[in-house]
């Protein structure tokens, strides 16, 4: 059963398929509903024989297919931008504009950009990102408030 996973997880990653990918597909063909992280448990072991091998005639039939398709399916999965990593300086002036204002313009954006040299894109998705992240800080802070004040209700 070892050496079928490890074949699995080699071939699955030299056709460059996404773990999400073969869940996905999987799941359209058995009609159950599989995850990215069932894939990743089925990939280091954890799972226990019985379950692989009642899922492996899925998983054999999901790599046939995706070899058919070969090389156009490595094109494009391939398109995705790299992670785009800010230098220190970079991420101070992005935060000092986003204390100022959480919603820049696209002309403040542009001139970011070109200060910090990336593209558009990456700014406004920086910014995006950052108010999510302050909504979601917010959200979690009440809920612990929230939380809190419950307890202590309850507990008196």
């Amino acid at each position: 059963m070892k050496n079928f996973i490890k074949t699995f997880r080699d071939n699955r990653i030299f056709l460059g398929i996404p773990q999400t990918d073969v869940a996905r597909q999987i799941s359209e063909s058995s009609g159950q509903h599989y995850t990215q992280s069932f894939i990743s448990n089925l990939e280091c072991g954890k799972l226990n024989d019985q379950t692989v091998l009642a899922i492996r005639p899925l998983l054999e039939k999901s790599l046939k297919q995706k070899k058919k398709i070969g090389k156009k399916y490595i094109h494009l999965t391939n398109n995705r931008k790299k992670r785009t990593t800010f230098s220190q300086e970079a991420r101070l002036l992005l935060l000092t504009v986003f204390q100022q204002n959480t919603r820049p313009s696209m002309q403040q954006i542009s001139q970011l950009s070109n200060r910090i040299g990336v593209d558009k894109q990456t700014v406004q998705l920086w910014f995006q990102n950052r108010v999510q992240r302050l909504k979601r800080k917010s959200f979690n802070n009440d809920r612990s408030t929230n939380h809190t004040a419950n307890h202590q209700n309850t507990s008196s």
